[in-house]
């Protein structure tokens, strides 16, 4: 599969981040099955980070999501040019380099991480700034020094995601949308502290893919070149969901913390089932589905013969016009507004 003129083995990527940190880890995730590899953020400097900084976020027993005070690579970024790229680059993945945060370092360590021998070069707009201008300056320092593809790394926090997009494509050859969410606050119920070392954190995980899918479809509303989406991707269903919003790729990390290396294995191999049972000839075929326009619903649903009388829905509906009287047996009187919360609820899809 071609990503900008990178050859990748399938459509899921590492993600820049903790489950990226050096060759040895990369290493695990392509034994686990990713496509590409990603390596952690590197800066002319090392990150200096206060502990403990990952932590859970869960209600009971279900996790929902991660929170994480890291901010790049804690290894110096001459030893990922001497060691850690060349132990990943071993794995015959190609890897990708990840490298922050000014035109001014950006430059400076673009050419050597081409030198050490990356395929490509994501580079964070995190703590560039919000104005599209400045970066596409970035963008195009960045661009005129190698001769590798760049993918900018879109804030979720960044404003008219559309403007940003349409005016970096021409110093870009993708984007990745979106880095993590923040910042937010965890407390540990128990001690009634911060459960980070620097109080505030970044939500990562299931809680942000709506928001992330938001930003790949703008996106791609206006960008012609391929587009990596990330942001709580679990399953092949959730890869699947972000390839029809726009997206080429995905890239995979908090699920990894949770589930291990094979999780990139398992996303691939779902996503190529869900291509399967949908009917289509590749993954490329999703891409940019979700986007045309949905008709409006008209007709009240309907209860289909596999319902399990849960009451689920009836319990939930907000006009109270769902009654269920049975497996397979339920009624919706003209109360209902068609909102449509029934249908989302519903685990089997009983209702049409």
């Amino acid at each position: 599969m071609d990503l900008a003129g990178i050859e990748i083995e399938n459509p899921v990527l590492t993600a820049a981040g903790p489950t990226s940190q050096s060759g040895d880890a990369l290493l695990k995730a392509a034994r686990g099955g990713a496509g590409a590899l990603v390596a952690k953020t590197i800066c002319t400097r090392r990150a200096v980070v206060r502990r403990p900084n990952i932590a859970c976020v869960q209600h009971g027993s279900i996790s929902h999501g991660v929170v994480n005070c890291e901010t790049w690579s804690e290894i110096p970024w001459e030893r990922w040019l001497d060691r850690e790229y060349a132990a990943a680059e071993s794995s015959g993945l190609k890897v990708i380099a990840s490298t922050g945060y000014t035109a001014e370092e950006l430059v400076f360590l673009g050419p050597r991480v081409e030198e050490a021998g990356a395929s490509g070069i994501e580079f964070s707009t995190h703590y560039i700034s919000k104005d599209p201008l400045t970066i596409r300056e970035v963008a195009k320092s960045l661009k005129e020094c190698v001769s590798i593809p760049i993918f900018a790394k879109i804030s979720p926090s960044t404003e008219n995601v559309r403007e940003v997009a349409k005016t970096i494509e021409p110093f870009v050859d993708g984007i990745v949308a979106i880095n993590t969410v923040g910042p937010v606050l965890v407390v540990d119920e128990k001690s009634g502290k911060p459960l980070l070392g620097d109080r505030y954190g970044w939500l990562s995980g299931p809680p942000i893919k709506p928001i992330a899918l938001r930003v790949v479809s703008e996106i791609s509303e206006v960008f012609r070149k391929p587009i990596i989406g990330v942001g709580g991707i679990t399953d092949g269903t959730d890869a699947a969901e972000f390839m029809m919003c726009g997206a080429s790729a995905v890239e995979v990390c908090t699920a990894a913390l949770y589930r291990g290396p094979q999780i990139y294995c398992k996303v691939a191999r779902e996503l190529e089932e869900f291509v399967k049972q949908g009917g289509h000839s590749s993954a490329e075929d999703l891409i940019g589905s979700a986007l045309r326009e949905r008709e409006e619903m008209r007709e009240r649903p309907e209860i289909e013969q596999n319902c399990t009388a849960c009451g689920i829905c009836e319990r939930a509906c907000p006009s109270g016009a769902i009654t269920i009287k049975g497996k397979g047996k339920g009624d919706v009187s003209d109360t209902c507004t068609r909102c449509g919360l029934c249908a989302t609820l519903c685990p089997v899809r009983a209702i049409a």
